[in-house]
């Protein structure tokens, strides 16, 4: 799908009931996520639509058809809706995941 499309279903499904997609790992069971914000970056994509691109710290990128859309507030199964920051402290491992 195209970032601005991504965009307008998490705008329209936030807060409730929360757009959702799965992380994938090569070696495990997926792992549902919510996102409950995020926007739009228009940038050039130089991977497959789904890759992570992340600092580990402070942002969340995953590749659309156009561009990329920055997570800014998520939920992993099973825990509390947060900020992609506290997120990633919690889960630095998250470059080992892609989106499905």
């Amino acid at each position: 799908d195209t970032t601005h499309a991504i965009h307008n279903l998490v705008r329209g499904l936030s807060p409730y009931p929360a757009a959702w997609s799965e992380l994938y790992h090569e070696s495990g069971l997926p792992l549902l996520i919510k996102i409950y914000r995020g926007h739009p970056v228009m940038e050039n994509v130089a991977s497959a639509t789904g890759t992570i691109k992340s600092d580990g710290k402070s942002y969340l990128k995953v590749s659309t058809a156009d561009g990329y859309y920055q997570v800014d507030s998520i939920q992993l199964q099973g825990k509390k809706q947060m900020a992609t920051a506290d997120f990633l402290r919690g889960f630095p491992d998250v470059m080992q995941y892609c989106f499905k």
